[in-house]
């Protein structure tokens, strides 16, 4: 499954004055968002296991019902960090991934790795937390990030 970064110009990020890049905004913890599902990426988990996963990527599209505009702040949804939602892939693991694809519409009978490819431009409904990062922002501050923590068919 191909990485959704694949066509960045590495070089050309890197002439960019470091004093160029902004954090970008993150989405309000708590409150439920919509989106269409991007595309997926597959990757391991950095321990000593090393689980396989498959990451969904998320384009948010609007708010959900439980947000009010003063939860937004001015925020444009638009110019928010893509959010993800990964699924270790281990045989305990897949009736999470494959609950979750189900409540896409996508037929249970179905080869997951089918049911994956046919996902691409779902509409999804999601939840998340806020975590901070252990390294600093280009502004000494910790980052914060989006953690997404509930995803569902829409």
């Amino acid at each position: 499954m191909p990485n959704n970064q694949a066509t960045l110009d590495i070089a050309l990020l890197l002439k960019q004055p470091m004093n160029s890049w902004k954090t970008p905004p993150i989405l309000p913890a708590g409150k439920h968002f919509y989106g269409n599902i991007l595309g997926w990426e597959s990757g391991r988990v950095n321990n000593m296991r090393q689980t396989p996963y498959l990451q969904v990527n998320i384009t948010p599209t609007d708010p959900g019902e439980d947000v009010d505009p003063s939860d937004l702040d001015g925020l444009d949804i638009a110019d928010v960090t893509e959010p993800y939602y990964r699924f270790y892939v281990t045989p305990k693991a897949m009736t999470i991934l494959t609950g979750f694809l189900t409540t896409l519409g996508l037929a249970p009978e179905n080869p997951t790795d089918e049911n994956i490819m046919a996902s691409r431009g779902r509409r999804v409904l999601f939840s998340g937390s806020h975590s901070e990062s252990e390294r600093p922002g280009a502004d000494g501050k910790p980052r914060v990030f989006y953690n997404v923590d509930t995803i569902i068919g829409a």
